[in-house]
Parts: structure tokens; C-alpha cells; sequence
């Protein structure tokens, strides 16, 4: 279940933007970016798939698997 209310320690992030430099493939580049997004701004997980042109359900997915 996701956890709105999560707060990313500032090295989670700085970890969190430092994966998509070094990762090769674009699907689980997308899922950094998407993760990076929900942790440094405040935005909607709607808002991040419109963005990146996913769908609410998957984001919600990708951020349910990272929070597991």
C-alpha cells in the first residue's frame, strides 16, 4: 500500500537521482524518474503520469513496489 505521507531522507534522493545516469534500460529509467518526481516535488501521481505518459494505475504500481 502506498504511503503518501512518506518523507525521503535527502540521501534517498540524492541516491534516487544519481540511478538514472547509470541505467541503460529506459523502463526502469522511467521508474527512477517517476520515483524522483514523487520525492522532490509536490505533485500528484496524476500529474507524474501525464508527464510521463503512463497511466495513474502504473505509477501508483511503480511507487507501491518501491515502498514494499
Amino acid at each position: 500500500m502506498l504511503n503518501s505521507n512518506y518523507q525521503f531522507s535527502e540521501s534517498e534522493v540524492n541516491k534516487l537521482k544519481q540511478c538514472p545516469d547509470h541505467c541503460q534500460n529506459i523502463r526502469l529509467k522511467e521508474r527512477f524518474i517517476a520515483l524522483i518526481l514523487f520525492a522532490t516535488l509536490s505533485i500528484s501521481k496524476i500529474q507524474i503520469a501525464e508527464i510521463l505518459g503512463k497511466s495513474q494505475r502504473t505509477i501508483e504500481n511503480w511507487l507501491t513496489i518501491y515502498f514494499t
